[in-house]
């Protein structure tokens, strides 16, 4: 700062002055300003009045060479409205002016970019505004630029004062269109340093959550569909192994009653077949439905009473191979919420592999109870056990252990995937423990 009478001859200047100038008081004090600041006589006749005004200039500074600076000349005026002097105030925008050319120079780039990029000076004015700007705020370049910014997009938070304290700021906000709209963005913001890593404008990149939105609903459905392909692919090979086999099975058995071969035990192999191609396409069926999350009825049911019932219809498999299943139900149980022509579905196919993979003579205990809002129903049994290695995969549709694919325990490879996504379309889990002692599978069911 600067301070001169009314015949442009400076009377006091500040440190910044004497610094910038290396100035003394003794030597400077009373010397025309045009005479120790070169050209700033071009400067000084226009500014005679008693306006304030500003402008910018270029001065040759010792040890620093050429430099731009902003001038705010105001004037000083006495009890009787006489011009008794003025008071130049200037401001180094050498690196302010760099940045900004820069910026006008890679605007360029910026041009196609489809995020919001906008840069600003220090003082929150737009300096640059891209193409994107435009559309996703409604202003035009030559409507914003040179406007604060926060005049045109009336923001939520101030995101670059924001960004002087937390260098990269990123953050969800919200501005507002020029129609005065909610516009929800991904907002970063980028601070930039002059030589001496002062700030000297920032630029913001700004995403239109909206587009985002969109753009990532785009992604999630390219991959849908393409999990989708590849289910179907994988459904169309398990599905024809599955059903090959046993008509398989059946034209042999069919060839050997029409030669009179045993025709007893060949019936008795088709009937068998049959009722396993009955029970993929019901099992699949049943996965179709499910898969669609109809709009399905609950109902209040006795969870002791479903487990006994099935039970009782697997009486015949688990007595062909004198298996010794016990039954301990937890008395006064509450009734639960529940899917009543499903949840049959789930006990039924755990109790299925129970019977199947516990060997002749074994055990399988079963018991039900409560644990704190739930309902559980536990199967415990002394089969084989399942490899550590198939254990993630034992809920995958068509999955079966051995990989064989072999028709001798009529499983569709359903069993168990039917049983999860019934069990969770009532929020509830099934848990898994296995060893060579044997398989505990847990079913939990919300009471509510």
């Amino acid at each position: 700062m600067i301070v001169l009478d009314n015949q442009d001859r400076i009377v006091d200047f500040n440190t910044s002055a004497r610094q910038t100038f290396n100035w003394d008081h003794t030597t400077i004090i009373g010397q025309p300003f045009e005479s120790v600041v070169p050209h700033m006589d071009e400067v000084t006749n226009p500014y005679s009045t008693k306006d304030r005004d500003r402008t910018e200039l270029m001065l040759h500074i010792p040890a620093k060479g050429e430099r731009i600076y902003d001038l705010l000349v105001s004037p000083l005026i006495d009890n009787t409205e006489q011009l008794i002097g003025r008071v130049y105030v200037l401001r180094d925008i050498t690196e302010s002016k760099a940045i900004q050319a820069t910026l006008h120079a890679q605007a360029r780039l910026i041009h196609s970019i489809s995020d919001v990029v906008f840069s600003v000076d220090i003082d929150g004015i737009i300096q640059t505004w891209n193409p994107a700007a435009e559309q996703t705020y409604g202003w035009v370049a030559d409507e914003a630029i040179g406007k604060s910014w926060k005049e045109v997009l009336k923001p939520e938070d101030d995101i670059f004062e924001n960004a002087k304290i937390e260098p990269n700021w990123s953050r969800n906000t919200i501005h507002h269109h020029k129609n005065g709209t909610d516009v929800a963005v991904w907002s970063t913001v980028n601070v930039l340093l002059g030589s001496r890593y002062n700030p000297v404008g920032m630029v913001a990149v700004n995403r239109d959550r909206r587009k985002q939105e969109l753009l990532e609903k785009r992604e999630m459905d390219l991959l849908r569909e393409r999990e989708r392909s590849f289910v179907l692919q994988e459904f169309i090979s398990d599905v024809s192994h599955d059903v090959r086999t046993p008509l398989t099975i059946m034209q042999n058995a069919l060839y050997l009653w029409q030669h009179g071969k045993n025709t007893e035990k060949q019936v008795e192999t088709i009937d068998r077949q049959i009722a396993q191609l009955t029970k993929i396409f019901d099992d699949m069926l049943n996965m179709s439905r499910l898969d669609k999350s109809e709009d399905f009825s609950f109902e209040l049911h006795d969870i002791n009473a479903i487990v006994a019932r099935v039970i009782h219809e697997k009486q015949p498999m688990y007595r062909l191979k004198k298996q010794n299943l016990q039954f301990e139900p937890q008395g006064d149980l509450p009734a639960i919420n529940c899917i009543g022509h499903y949840v049959p579905h789930v006990f039924t196919n755990i109790l299925d592999n129970a019977i199947v993979y516990t060997p002749e003579k074994g055990s399988i205990h079963i018991t039900t109870g409560q644990n704190e809002d739930n309902i559980f129903v536990k199967f415990k049994d002394s089969g084989q056990g399942i490899a550590d290695n198939d254990m993630p995969y034992i809920f995958d549709r068509f999955f079966r252990g051995d990989q064989a694919r072999s028709s001798s325990t009529g499983s569709s490879g359903l069993g168990l995937s039917i049983a999860r996504k019934i069990v969770e379309l009532h929020q509830g889990k099934i848990e898994v423990e296995s060893n060579l002692q044997g398989t505990t599978f847990v079913v939990y069911l919300p009471i509510q």
